[in-house]
């Protein structure tokens, strides 16, 4: 585990939070000073909640009956329950950008890390051109116009895209997309839910006994897989922990809004959706749009033996209603994005990916190469997925709901066991929230969520494992073709995990260029430079030397060797006797002058490099070249003072020489 320290998260705006961060590559420090804290504690909750209540699988769920009421409530309990305290404990102990990436690796390695990231990413794309688009045409053609195959593609390609720009854009931005989504989400859910009781009151409901609510395998089997997916989203903001304000105070607290909020607003539509609607018009992509025209004939409209025919104030606020829950729908999309672009990215600069995996935009602070891919991802899903159908909705949207959920509960058999794993790996790492009841309570919450995930993605691998008659439990639009759909899940599931395993391989590059080897490296590089620069120092002061002593002339090394060592220099030139500007040795006085050459000089005489010199007559500092030593400059002396006597020559540079000289006698 790294020790980088970063800054108090609570005094400062960009940057890493103050944790001790697990990803300590050195690409993982250049992309982190991009991040800009703009999530608040609100804003948290609202991204939780955005993720949670999703509107595409309110008619797949209702369509099982009155018995989907009854496993939700069973799922809240034991489900719903322990995941929102497994993510408590995870999201405050390791606040980290990537999430539900950064906790299985630190339990169990990049090289699972890597693959979870990938599904945990892909997931999403798929989603946002699957399930998501699907209902949003369905609620298009349902109050709108009704869309032609060509038309669904230039629909579901709009959706897409709007999407993924809503992704790319700055988080302090890109949040209110997630933020508005849930409020309309809500008001929608709340608007929907006091129209049932109105239009209760006027045609009353299918009632059903209390018979109807009892359990069996057979709806257990089908509603768990997709009660699950509903359910889950409570780590999906600590994807982007280090953008939040304070994710370890925010994160419990949004986990226990979310929470209540998901029960009652799934709870409730699902209730109503049963009691409004026969089981004959219960599908699982128009349920819930069907459940809206029936109950908007209050405000105008009537029924007919095919459905309802809504006119006046019922049609307007019918359409309002839609165009909601496309916004809804596509405010979905996004909030998941948001955090699996983010998981995915990171792994990139963690070197579990390839490198440019891991990119953030200086400008937005949004990981723009993931959010593009995202882009592409979901636009290939779309047209082979409406080729592939014909525009069989139904088909699309079996196939595309199986893949998401399998694929993002896989993530789940390894995300939350981690929690007990890091317990006993990090006791060390403190944990603001602990699962209460201590190791009991730690363990039965961690095996009872990954018991769940794997009981789901079986389940949905092979609809009707366990029953006597599994084929009657294909989804829609496969009956009969239990081969079709078994390779249209295992195949895609097969290619993500050879993805992630190429992604790790790919990422070698990064994970070798840790913070301590770049630091390293610097440190060696310095040491290296200061070798050379002081062996250039000395090769250049005997050089001079000798040149001096074999010609008789003064030695310009001499002369750059004691004014290193004492400070000075002169513009004048030594061997003319030309008048020099520099000062007097003695005098300690700074000189701007080359002894030998007449040319300014400010720094060592032998390398160029600048000095201020330590005057030997006043003790002034000196930065000179240390490495001619006192033994080398008093020798360099001597011979330019043979120099000068064998020449006979005099002047005013002789004069100078001497003085120099006697300045640094003892």
């Amino acid at each position: 585990m790294c020790t980088t320290q970063a800054e108090d998260p609570l005094e400062q705006e960009t940057g890493g939070p103050g944790l001790v961060h697990v990803v300590d590559t050195a690409m993982a420090t250049e992309e982190r000073v991009k991040f800009r804290r703009s999530v608040g504690r609100y804003d948290t909750a609202f991204l939780m909640l955005a993720a949670i209540i999703v509107l595409d699988t309110l008619g797949a769920v209702s369509s099982y009956g009155a018995q989907a009421f009854t496993w939700l409530v069973v799922m809240v309990i034991f489900f719903l329950f322990p995941y929102g305290l497994i993510t408590a404990e995870l999201g405050t102990a390791f606040p980290e950008e990537g999430g539900p990436y950064v906790w299985v690796r630190e339990a169990f390695g990049r090289v699972a890390a890597a693959v979870v990231a990938v599904m945990y990413w892909v997931d999403n794309p798929i989603w946002l051109a699957g399930t998501l688009a699907i209902t949003a045409m369905a609620a298009f053609s349902t109050f709108f116009v009704n869309l032609s195959l060509t038309w669904e593609y230039i629909f579901g390609l709009l959706f897409v895209w709007a999407g993924i720009a809503s992704v790319i854009m700055a988080l302090k931005f890109g949040k209110w997309v997630a933020n508005v989504g849930a409020v309309i989400r809500v008001l929608l859910m709340a608007f929907f839910t006091l129209t049932v009781f109105i239009y209760a009151g006027e045609h009353g409901v299918h009632g059903f006994g209390g018979g109807a609510f009892k359990p069996t395998w057979v709806i257990f089997l089908a509603a768990a897989p997709i009660l699950i997916f509903d359910l889950e989203g409570f780590e999906l903001p600590s994807a982007a922990s280090e953008e939040l304000k304070n994710p370890r105070r925010d994160v419990p607290f949004a986990i226990l809004r979310s929470g209540i909020g998901t029960v009652l607003f799934y709870g409730v539509p699902i209730l109503a959706i049963l009691l409004v609607l026969p089981a004959s018009r219960l599908s699982n992509v128009t349920g819930f749009l069907d459940a809206l025209q029936q109950v908007f004939v209050v405000y105008g409209g009537h029924l007919t033996s095919s459905g309802a025919v809504l006119t006046g104030a019922g049609k307007v606020l019918a359409d309002i209603a839609a165009i909601g829950v496309i916004l809804g729908l596509l405010s979905s999309g996004v909030v998941w994005l948001i955090g699996s672009d983010r998981a995915q990215a990171v792994a990139g600069f963690d070197g579990a990916a390839p490198r440019p995996l891991g990119h953030f935009s200086k400008r937005l602070g949004t990981p723009i190469v993931v959010n593009l891919l995202s882009g592409v991802v979901s636009t290939i899903v779309l047209i082979l997925a409406l080729q592939l159908t014909s525009g069989n909705a139904a088909k699309y949207f079996s196939a595309t709901l199986g893949l998401v959920i399998s694929m993002v509960t896989i993530t789940y058999v390894l995300i939350f066991p981690a929690v007990i794993k890091l317990r006993y790996s990090h006791p060390e790492v403190p944990r603001p929230y602990r699962i209460p009841g201590g190791t009991v309570g730690l363990w039965v919450a961690g095996i009872l969520t990954t018991a769940w995930a794997l009981f789901t993605t079986i389940a949905i691998i092979y609809p009707g494992i366990g029953t006597a008659h599994p084929d009657d439990s294909l989804p829609s639009g496969f009956a009969g073709e239990r081969l079709q759909y078994t390779l249209s899940q295992v195949i895609p599931l097969a290619v993500m995990i050879l993805i992630g395993l190429l992604f790790y391989v790919l990422g070698a590059p990064t994970r070798r260029q840790t913070v301590a080897a770049a630091a390293s490296a610097g440190t060696a590089q310095s040491a290296a430079g200061s070798a050379g620069a002081a062996s250039t120092g000395a090769a250049s002061t005997e050089a001079a030397s000798t040149e001096a002593a074999s010609t008789g002339a003064p030695s310009t090394g001499a002369a750059s060797t004691e004014a290193a060592f004492t400070g000075d220099a002169s513009t004048g030139d030594a061997s003319t006797g030309a008048p020099s500007t520099g000062d007097d040795a003695s005098t300690g006085a700074p000189s701007t002058g080359d002894a030998s050459t007449g040319a300014p000089s400010t720094g060592d005489a032998s390398t160029g490099a600048p000095s201020t010199g330590d005057d030997a007559s006043t003790g002034a500092p000196s930065t000179g070249d240390a490495s001619t030593g006192a033994a080398q400059t008093e020798a360099a002396q001597t011979e330019a003072s043979s120099a000068e006597a064998s020449s006979g020559e005099t002047g005013e540079a002789g004069a100078s020489s001497a003085e120099a000289r006697s300045a640094e006698s003892p």
